[in-house]
């Protein structure tokens, strides 16, 4: 290729040199662009949520003549704005509360379903070994389920006999409330996973078992247990269906198999 240094009419600069300038300013110009834009983002991120919460506020005040549920007819509201129309508003919400408050169970069966993931807890307890060594502050956590721990293994094979008694008494009950089936079944599968990761935990090379990989594993494992069974009890007694992920799935295929047999 040749380089015109012939030079731009009117200009000194060649043409090769000036065509090589224009690109570096014109690139330079599309990243001090792109520079902007992305320090732009909060802010249009934040100016989206106002927008978002002025939808939302204005469709919960049509909610109310409507009778509609949430924070707005036909706009975009998000969870705490449905809350704050549901409280305030006196139409729609008000018939939310009221539907949430008839649909929830009563506090027996709450408490039931809530009792069924110290299932969970107690295997969870073989996890717990470096968990409460470094974390003595703790410990009042491994004495709750240390009462129905007696109760679980009043012989060797109780955790079996258990399971058997659960799944054809209760979850295969359709008299039973859906309630305490589902969460009957998710405290199942949620112990499950629990004795899976046990096992993988017992089938470690010698030269794994012991060391600082087993205690990070064994703390992070007994950590995710114990936090997901507070969750679901805490949740249970309050009335709701606590969705976890691909055990909640598994729950509703078991359900819909036993509601056809």
């Amino acid at each position: 290729a040749r380089l015109d240094l012939a030079g731009d009419e009117g200009s000194g600069a060649p043409r090769g040199l000036g065509s090589g300038l224009g690109f570096g300013l014109q690139g330079s110009g599309r990243v001090a662009q792109r520079t902007r834009g992305l320090r732009s983002l909060p802010e249009r991120l934040s100016r989206w949520l106002c927008r978002a919460e002025g939808e939302g506020a204005a469709g919960g005040s049509a909610g109310d003549a409507s009778g509609s549920e949430g924070g707005g007819g036909g706009g975009f509201s998000l969870p705490w704005q449905r809350k704050k129309s549901g409280a305030g508003g006196s139409g729609g919400g008000a018939e939310v509360n009221d539907e949430e408050a008839i649909n929830k169970p009563n506090i027996f069966i709450r408490i039931v379903s809530a009792c069924m993931y110290f299932i969970p807890w107690i295997d969870a307890q073989q996890l717990s070994n470096y968990f409460y060594d470094q974390w003595s502050v703790l410990l009042p956590f491994y004495m709750v389920p240390a009462w129905p721990a007696k109760l679980y293994f009043f012989t060797p094979m109780a955790p079996l006999i258990w399971f058997f008694m659960l799944f054809s008494l209760v979850i295969r009950n359709k008299r039973l409330p859906h309630f305490l089936r589902f969460h009957t079944m998710q405290a199942m599968m949620t112990d499950i996973v629990v004795m899976l990761v046990g096992l993988t935990r017992q089938s470690l090379p010698y030269y794994v078992a012991g060391s600082w990989v087993d205690a990070v594993l064994s703390q992070y494992a007994f950590l995710c247990a114990l936090l997901t069974v507070l969750w679901c009890i805490w949740k249970t007694v309050e009335g709701y269906y606590v969705e976890l992920p691909f055990v909640s799935e598994a729950v509703y295929i078991q359900l819909s198999i036993a509601d056809m047999m």
